[in-house]
């Protein structure tokens, strides 16, 4: 009973830190990595999100996971690598470059059922990057047409906790739940206004933004065991039909 609300407490803990604290790996892999083990992985992350006032940004993330189990049921993790965005303006589009990302988080495992191999899991985590772009948008005026350069910086920031359940079927592992994220950050743009003259610094402003609510998503995931115990893993999160995300990994826990 002492271990059912330690479990219970630390599966509070992982939630509640998330939300205070998307759009985020939940698998690869999904089970306990086991006391003392490792595990790493390699994965890509292509994640579609809205925040309240732009509807469609896009980002790819190319990352490492390294864990280690601190108990049979309690892992620890962070991850590395190079993450960018995409975003849809008015009458342009906002391409970042990719720079470096990181993230931690944990992972407990909440309640075990040997007899059907299921297995109920939360996980808590975080991941950041910045990304750097230039927009050109032409402005008509008199007495002449000029340009608007604006260079700009997005802080990215995501939060997410989860809870899901996975079954065992073989070497097949199959697992879907629910998850729940937050976004913040700041946007920095320093603006040029270009003419046939030369050039005029208009100056550099920065606002915050974020996704002001807690964003709830469904997820389903594939983990398959491979030979020298070698995982691959996909995975699918979203909200509805066109805000789809998914994730592609491949990792290996050590003997």
């Amino acid at each position: 009973m002492r271990r059912f609300f330690f479990l219970a407490a630390a599966a509070g803990f992982l939630l509640v830190t998330a939300v205070m604290a998307g759009a985020y790996t939940v698998g690869n892999p999904i089970e306990a990595t086991g006391a003392g083990k490792l595990a790493v992985s390699a994965e890509y992350e292509f994640q579609k999100r809205d925040l309240p006032d732009v509807d469609g940004i896009e980002s790819g993330r190319y990352l490492v996971k390294a864990g280690i189990g601190l108990t049979s049921w309690l892992d620890l993790f962070a991850k590395g690598g190079t993450a960018h965005l995409e975003i849809p303006l008015e009458s342009d589009r906002f391409i970042g470059e990719d720079k470096f990302a990181w993230g931690a988080g944990a992972r407990a495992t909440l309640w075990r059922l040997p007899r059907w191999q299921l297995e109920l899991f939360s996980i808590g985590q975080i991941l950041g990057f910045h990304t750097r772009g230039r927009v050109d948008q032409e402005v008509t005026g008199s007495p002449e047409v000029w340009t608007r350069r604006l260079d700009t910086k997005y802080i990215w920031w995501e939060y997410g906790g989860a809870l899901g359940l996975k079954v065992r079927r073989g070497v097949v592992s199959p697992y879907l739940g629910l998850d729940i994220s937050y976004i913040e950050g700041e946007k920095i743009t320093h603006q040029y206004n270009l003419f046939s003259y030369g050039s005029v610094d208009a100056g550099r402003s920065g606002t915050e933004f974020s996704s002001e609510d807690a964003v709830f998503s469904g997820f389903g995931g594939l983990d398959i065991s491979l030979p020298l115990r070698y995982r691959m893993s996909l995975e699918l999160r979203g909200t509805s039909r066109d805000r789809i995300s998914f994730t592609l990994g491949l990792s290996q826990r050590s003997p």
